[in-house]
């Protein structure tokens, strides 16, 4: 499932905790232009509050405490942020009061509060079109009609014994790193290194800290980061860091990721290889003396032969040189 995908098919659960920021109490104090009062006749008669404090929680309070954006409705159909194809959107407080709202919408931690304090609804044709941006102009979402056949029973769907097909993953690392954190520590799940492959996922956790790129367990973007949830070094291997067992693919680009990350890690790790036939050119790991090297293949728990074959390109008088005081290799066949 592609990301946008996933985006379209969880709007149903989204589309309120995002327009739950509309509320511009907060924005109408500080420009006066944000809330116009009008009577409550003028809101069309086929337009229903389409969020109110019940379902403001669809989003996890995290995203709340930093975030700041701009939020449209639109028709639908229509991208909602392109000028022309807003809709009227209205708000009505505890007290019956309803004023129409200015577009684009701030999205803050203070509307938000002031929503819930105020037991505000949002009203609008219930067909409508969203666009959510961030503070930096990212488009977050950008959902052509809200209310399209299938979307409103997306939960229920999601609770079903096999609703957990329906959640998405990042197919490789190429995109995970062009994907935007909603929130400081969200979590996201990544399917594969690379894209159409099964190996090198897992789970990340996203940050807005600046990170180095090591390849493997710390991916950076443009003003964010992924980190990889690791409960036991010694379980990373190559395809980790972008490996290929197809005896075809170099893998030396993934070895020296590896131990580059192992040694600013202080891991003993190394290099570790999983099951498979991997082609390494040649890994010239540099003239800097290491008091210990260690490159690991597959474990085998059952039979005698190893589960790892190198082959050589035959292009390179060495497939490994390295100046170390010690070296350990366990496992592989050559």
């Amino acid at each position: 499932m592609k990301r946008r995908e996933v985006l379209q098919t969880a709007a149903s659960a989204l589309v309120g905790a995002l327009s739950v920021s509309t509320f511009s109490s907060y924005a109408a104090k500080s420009n006066g232009i944000a809330l116009k009062p009008v009577d409550a006749t003028d809101v069309p008669k086929g337009d229903v509050p389409i969020l109110t404090p019940e379902n403001v929680y669809a989003m996890p309070p995290q995203f709340w405490q930093g975030f700041e954006g701009k939020l449209w409705i639109g028709k639908a159909g229509a991208d909602a942020s392109k000028p022309g194809n807003q809709i009227p959107v209205f708000l009505r407080d505890a007290s019956g009061k309803v004023s129409e709202i200015a577009q684009p919408i701030a999205l803050n931690k203070g509307n938000f509060a002031q929503f819930i304090q105020d037991n505000a609804a949002l009203i609008a044709n219930p067909s409508h079109s969203m666009a959510v941006e961030d503070s930096s102009g990212q488009t977050l979402f950008n959902i052509a009609d809200v209310s399209r056949p299938g979307a409103a029973d997306f939960s229920q769907r999601l609770a079903q014994p096999a609703g957990y097909q329906l959640i998405g993953e990042i197919p490789s690392v190429a995109e995970l790193r062009k994907t935007r954190p909603l929130f400081e520590g969200a979590k996201v799940k990544l399917k594969s290194w690379h894209e159409g492959r099964e190996v090198g996922g897992g789970e990340f956790v996203g940050s807005f800290q600046p990170a180095q790129n090591d390849g493997g367990v710390n991916f950076a973007g443009e003003g964010f980061s992924w980190r990889r949830v690791v409960d036991d070094f010694n379980r990373l291997t190559l395809f980790d860091f972008g490996a290929i067992a197809d005896g075809k693919t170099d893998t030396a680009p993934a070895i020296m990721a590896m131990f580059q990350w192992s040694q600013q890690a202080n891991q003993q790790i190394c290099v570790q290889f999983p099951a498979g036939t991997f082609m390494v050119s040649a890994c010239n790991l540099g003239d800097k003396y290491l008091n210990f090297f260690r490159m690991s293949g597959a474990m085998v728990n059952f039979g005698y032969f190893p589960a790892t074959t190198i082959v050589s390109d035959g292009k390179s008088e060495f497939v490994f040189e390295m100046n170390a005081r010690r070296v350990e290799l366990f496992q592989p066949e050559f």
